[in-house]
């Protein structure tokens, strides 16, 4: 059944529920009862039993889910083929009318980089619900997000306009780029578009759900409480954000890699000071020259604790979580991506950018004789 030129997935939801529901049941299982030894036999038997059919339940709702998906985004490509370039060039310039103005009173910013297309982790107004039920006041968060020209941009179109009064949204449209290679790109874009009032930046991605009520309220907190706006954001200490894991076996060679931040939240001082870094080699950015920016922020914070005994740790308590499902373990192609990029990342070449930049950072902070933790 087709609504609004889109699949209805009524009938295929309620399937999948039902599926669910008996996989449920079947896997029920009491413990409490004692079976005698001339029945185990039998018992191995029907356990066995439930475990094929809840393999047979679980491939059935991954077919049914694949199709959806796949059928979806036949419409969705269909849909654009048919967009003329007056259209598609309006569809822009309303996303971008006033992506370059500031926010006034703008104090937090938040960026990421969305894509609908070949996407599965798409979870974006997911992301806009949670935001505006666990934000205390939404509107002084800005949210810069880095769209792709040859991207579903009618998706985007719409959820602007459902939360225009709601969300402070600052799109930037360019080429789609390497992809998720050029994540690190991206993101200083954004630093570069954000709201001079905005204190910190919070790096997380589409498929983010906030969990902590109030964060924002509690973040600003705790922000107001340091003596500078040199910081990493996390919800765990520096020891544990520059703990190096591995080796990962991987071909041709074993994969190390730092803990690092997963959404990091870098004080607006610091990332002046990185960029300012950054501009004297060619390819590197504040986020460094990689798509590895949780590494990269853990390697900051490793030079600095390690080499100067300074800790720019900032800990907060878990504001998001990731929903996603399929995520870049899921695409071959990410996964190398992944896998090269780690490896050029502890590069000697690479490291001895990165420890320069410690060293300015460390000659800002003693420069303005700020305390060390």
């Amino acid at each position: 059944m087709i609504r609004n030129g889109r699949p209805s997935k009524t009938y295929a939801s309620l399937l999948i529920r039902y599926l669910l529901i008996i996989r449920s049941i079947i896997a029920l299982d009491d413990g409490r009862r004692v079976v005698p030894s001339s029945q185990s036999t039998s018992k191995v038997t029907l356990v066995m039993n439930k475990t094929f059919l809840q393999r047979k339940i679980n491939r059935v709702i991954r077919k049914i889910t694949d199709l959806l998906w796949k059928g979806d985004q036949w419409l969705r490509q269909t849909r654009l083929r048919r967009l003329t370039q007056f259209r598609r060039t309006d569809i822009i310039r309303g996303l971008t009318c006033d992506s370059r103005k500031p926010i006034p009173d703008c104090l937090l910013t938040i960026s990421f980089g969305s894509r609908q297309l070949g996407n599965r982790d798409n979870r974006l107004d997911k992301f806009c619900q949670s935001f505006l039920s666990m934000t205390a006041k939404p509107r002084q968060v800005e949210i810069i997000i880095k769209l792709d020209l040859d991207d579903d941009l009618l998706f985007y179109e719409l959820i602007k306009i459902r939360y225009k009064d709601k969300i402070h949204f600052r799109f930037y449209v360019s080429e789609r780029g390497r992809g998720y290679a050029d994540m690190h790109i991206w993101h200083d874009t954004a630093f570069h578009m954000r709201s001079p009032s905005s204190l910190a930046l919070f790096i997380l991605t589409e498929d983010a759900v906030f969990i902590h009520k109030h964060w924002d309220a509690a973040l600003l907190a705790i922000i107001r409480q340091q003596k500078h706006n040199y910081f990493i954001g996390a919800p765990y200490p520096v020891e544990e954000a520059i703990t190096v894991i591995g080796p990962n076996p991987a071909q041709p060679v074993p994969i190390y890699w730092l803990v690092g931040v997963e959404f990091p939240i870098i004080g607006m001082g610091l990332l002046e000071c990185l960029s300012k870094a950054a501009s004297h080699y060619p390819g590197w950015t504040c986020y460094g020259n990689l798509l590895l920016i949780d590494s990269f922020s853990g390697d900051i914070l490793r030079g600095l604790w390690k080499n100067y005994q300074y800790n720019l740790v900032m800990q907060t308590p878990e504001f998001v979580k990731r929903t996603g499902v399929f995520s870049w373990t899921d695409s071959p192609q990410r996964s190398r991506d992944r896998n090269d990029t780690l490896l050029e990342f502890f590069k000697s070449e690479n490291q001895n950018i990165r420890d320069a930049m410690v060293e300015v950072i460390y000659k800002e902070l003693h420069n303005k004789s700020l305390g060390k933790a």
